[in-house]
């Protein structure tokens, strides 16, 4: 952490955030190791996929890596939508 000048409660949000994409949204993880899946985007959807099940999660993972081209503002309300019409469901 003081090597790279961020504190270490940044550390443990970066780690949780690649662990739960590398777990949980394989797509969205390799999206984002590409360069493809920014570090915003990476956020977003790691704030979002907690609550919803395996196949509600596999769904979520195509869309939202298929939206990343979009701004940060956009992919949050349009990816925020998603999981909650897959959470209700």
């Amino acid at each position: 952490a003081v090597r790279l000048s961020v504190s270490e409660p940044t550390i443990r949000a970066w780690v949780h955030q690649a662990e739960t994409m590398r777990s949980k949204l394989p797509i969205c993880w390799a999206r984002f190791r590409e360069g493809e899946l920014s570090a915003a985007h990476a956020r977003i959807v790691t704030e979002l996929v907690a609550p919803l099940g395996a196949d509600a999660r596999a769904e979520f993972d195509t869309a939202a890596a298929d939206a990343a081209s979009l701004p940060p503002a956009r992919f949050r309300a349009r990816v925020r939508n998603l999981a909650a019409r897959l959470d209700s469901a």
